[in-house]
């Protein structure tokens, strides 16, 4: 079995691995009560891992109906790049990577939680810088 410290080498060589010098992270591992804590931190990005204008006005489209003020404020952080969004897939990758030395045991209909370590993406407190080509 690895420790944490392991774990957050293997994930960090595997992000390494996977997106190269076009996005930098930072892994840590901290305990969470008696369950590691894996933390990955996104620091820079290429500027294609970014949703587009379109592709982020379709996924908060239903705010545009329901609360008109708070699309058109995201919109525009948006524009002024205050909102970091990466794609759904580079998520979902980093993701995948993150949680390829985790298992989940748990039953919450016991309320029985048994996890390698629980998870948690960061994207720099709203600060990845965009490299670009």
């Amino acid at each position: 079995m690895m420790t944490k410290n392991e774990i957050a080498k293997n994930i960090r060589r595997n992000l390494k691995k996977v997106f190269g010098k076009t996005m930098k992270f930072s892994v840590r591992s901290t305990f969470a009560g008696s369950t590691p804590s894996i933390t990955v931190t996104i620091k820079e990005a290429h500027s294609n891992y970014f949703k587009t204008l379109s592709e982020y006005e379709n996924e908060i489209m239903d705010l545009k109906i329901n609360n008109p003020s708070l699309y058109n404020s995201l919109i525009k952080q948006f524009k002024s790049n205050r909102v970091n969004a990466l794609s759904d897939e580079v998520m979902e990758c980093i993701t995948y990577l993150a949680n390829e030395f985790n298992y989940d045991n748990s039953d919450p209909y016991t309320d029985y939680y048994d996890v390698g370590y629980y998870l948690t993406i960061t994207d720099g407190c709203r600060s990845i810088k965009k490299l670009s080509n």
